[in-house]
């Protein structure tokens, strides 16, 4: 059963306004434009390691980091969660209230 895409949301149900968002990222990297159709399709926040897997390691762990690291920095993604597993920090992201509100 194939699912149906709904408008992309930040981590309060608001809309997120693509228009901002292309602004943002022009020009828009394949591996950024990956990150942000997989959060839009699982619908939660996840670390870049979640989404290795759920891009089946297409794009390498490390790529992932720094491009996830650089759609925070552009206020795309927000650091929602930051805990220590074993000897590593799991960074937990999500859409930002900052792109919903600029439709506002």
């Amino acid at each position: 059963m194939r699912k149906e895409l709904t408008p992309a949301r930040d981590n309060e149900g608001q809309a997120l306004d693509w228009g901002a968002l292309v602004f943002r990222l022009s020009p828009l990297h394949p591996s950024k434009l990956h990150v942000i159709e997989a959060l839009r399709w699982i619908e939660r926040p996840m670390s870049p390691a979640e989404l290795e897997n759920v891009l089946e390691d297409r794009i390498s762990l490390p790529t992932l980091s720094y491009h996830v690291r650089s759609l925070a920095e552009l206020g795309i993604l927000e650091l929602l969660e930051k805990e220590r597993v074993g000897s590593v920090w799991k960074r937990t992201y999500y859409f930002s209230k900052a792109l919903t509100a600029a439709t506002r």
